[in-house]
């Protein structure tokens, strides 16, 4: 199976991925986007506090996107404060490359990998202890390294704050600072949870829930499909009782998939946590809506967050996973919501192979 890498690696993959929406290159991108007015194009990834690579080749291009054409681009930068924060080992760690060998440092506590981002509480005296073990790195490296140390010390209030905070607004405060240093200013920032309060997943969703069994047989189709023509899908095919719905556990914070069932009168979203409790909300209050579950402000959607964001957004900068699974989603959209998918970007910088140092922080503190 071909992943983005060899898929952009080659004039037939290449042609592969503009068959299906998804742009190599700015300017093609930026034509395929409304000329009206400010095309709003987003990025969309996990809060983490020392970004990789991979995620700032997602940034990078948007930023020089707005950079390029600031009439033309309204940026955003969806941060998925829903998903469980260690659901990406990266986003939870801090990594550092020096003279003996790679080294990561966790932020968040143990016990702690399957609450949600928002949810999860940092221990300062935790963060400070991560901060002194920085600073022994540094002490390791090169006396021409030790600059180092004074940029330490400029962004230790963030990296160690004093006052406990949720490790999303911990990433964010510090990813805004590294983006402010990178670009010049940070780009435009949204919490998913956010986009989840105030109603504007509601529409799309309703739509996807009305019509579930047609969409889990068009997603699951076009699964096949694209696996048929020998590229990776990053999804799976979907089971029938699939919901795009997660809740997190209001005693103990976990992150419970919901599930369809019926208990013989009508359908109901239902999920247990690994401790025994069990949630159930009727699905439809005649607006095919589960009310009585947004109502509790605990919910997320699920990996098909860009579908739910259909009519709010004009375009995507995509990473290596979502790039693929961009393309299951056009084709499910397509054939049972009605919804037209947006253009994609695939930054070129994806193909490469990584050199130095992965993470952003240690960059910085470098120089």
């Amino acid at each position: 199976m071909k992943g983005l890498r060899d898929l952009l690696g080659c004039p037939e993959g290449r042609a592969q991925l503009a068959r299906a929406g998804l742009f190599d290159e700015a300017d093609p991108f930026l034509a395929a986007l409304p000329q009206d007015r400010p095309a709003r194009i987003y990025v969309h990834q996990q809060p983490a506090a020392d970004p990789r690579r991979s995620v700032m080749a997602k940034l990078d291009a948007l930023a020089d996107l707005w950079r390029r054409r600031p009439e033309r681009v309204e940026p955003a930068f969806l941060r998925i404060d829903t998903d469980r924060a260690a659901s990406s080992r990266t986003a939870v760690r801090i990594a550092w490359d020096g003279v003996a060998g790679r080294r990561h440092l966790k932020l968040t506590p143990p016990g702690s990998d399957r609450v949600e981002s928002r949810h999860l509480w940092l221990d300062p005296v935790a963060l400070a202890e991560v901060a002194r073990r920085l600073e022994a790195y540094i002490r390791q490296e090169p006396v021409e390294a030790r600059e180092a140390l004074v940029r330490l010390e400029r962004i230790r209030p963030l990296l160690a704050p004093t006052e406990p905070l949720s490790h999303a607004r911990h990433a964010a405060q510090l990813g805004d600072f590294l983006m402010a240093e990178r670009y010049g200013t940070p780009l435009p920032a949204i919490f998913v949870s956010g986009l989840a309060g105030d109603g504007t997943l509601a529409p799309v969703l309703a739509r996807l829930l009305a019509g579930r069994e047609r969409f889990i047989l068009a997603f699951n189709q076009a699964v096949r499909a694209q696996q048929a023509a020998g590229i990776e899908t990053a999804v799976a095919a979907l089971p029938a009782d699939y919901l795009p719905l997660f809740l997190s556990c209001p005693v103990d914070g976990e992150r419970l998939r919901l599930r369809c069932e019926s208990d013989g009168r009508r359908e109901l979203a239902v999920c247990t946590s690994a401790a025994g409790r069990r949630y159930a909300f009727p699905l439809d209050d005649g607006r095919g809506l589960p009310d009585e579950l947004l109502a509790t402000g605990r919910w997320s959607p699920d990996v098909t967050l860009p579908i739910l964001l259909a009519g709010r957004f004009d375009g995507v900068v995509a990473g290596r996973s979502s790039a693929l699974y961009l393309m299951v989603f056009a084709a499910a959209m397509r054939d049972s919501l009605a919804l037209e998918p947006v253009p994609v970007l695939v930054p070129g910088g994806l193909a490469d192979l990584p050199t130095g140092p992965d993470g952003l922080l240690q960059r910085w503190l470098m120089g």
